[in-house]
């Protein structure tokens, strides 16, 4: 199982791939202030609840939040829960290209 902390260059390269899925753990009102283009909205308190994640669990998911705390916490549940390349892209102002509203 790995989990490693990657930079947004890191980040759009992975989403190049097709087993690649980005997660957003912010609540559903901070995602819709902007998120990254094709990210997923699953808050940190519904992953257990969620059936949004993909049954692979070989799949690259990146995860990012507000400030990186969600992110750090989402990927080590997710490393926890048998994913096998979790990536924490941290807060989202890593991100320098326009947020989708």
């Amino acid at each position: 199982m790995h989990y490693e902390k990657i930079s947004q260059s890191y980040a759009m390269e992975l989403l190049l791939k097709s087993n690649t899925i980005l997660v957003d753990a912010r609540d559903e009102e901070d995602h819709k202030l902007g998120y990254i283009e094709n990210a997923v909205n699953i808050p940190l308190s519904e992953i257990y609840y969620t059936d949004l994640l993909p049954s692979d669990k070989d799949t690259t998911i990146i995860v990012y939040c507000t400030s990186g705390n969600r992110s750090t916490i989402f990927s080590k549940i997710l490393i926890s829960e048998g994913f096998t390349d979790v990536k924490d892209l941290g807060s989202v102002s890593n991100w320098t290209n326009p947020l989708q509203k």
